[in-house]
């Protein structure tokens, strides 16, 4: 995902500091409260959750628009997909 358009979020959530699972399940909540549409920078030091998160997400139905390394932190740009139906 290196040149990939610039992705605006909405909102952060700052999870550096976080383990997973708890990253993941941080997360989850975070998006969960957003409305359908809405990006999230989700920010963690945990390498784990570089697999974690993007699996999540698929599992989950969002979108993962962008994943970046930025020093010892990772970014993952989340986008809330709508509820099913």
């Amino acid at each position: 995902m290196s040149s990939s358009p610039e992705v605006k979020e909405d909102t952060v959530a700052d999870l550096s500091g976080y383990s997973c699972p708890m990253v993941v399940m941080l997360a989850e909540k975070f998006v969960e409260a957003l409305p359908p549409g809405s990006v999230a920078l989700v920010i963690s030091t945990d390498p784990i959750a570089t697999i974690d998160i993007p699996a999540w997400v698929w599992k989950s139905k969002n979108k993962l628009l962008k994943e970046a390394r930025d020093g010892r932190a990772w970014k993952f740009f989340i986008e809330k997909s709508a509820p099913p139906g």
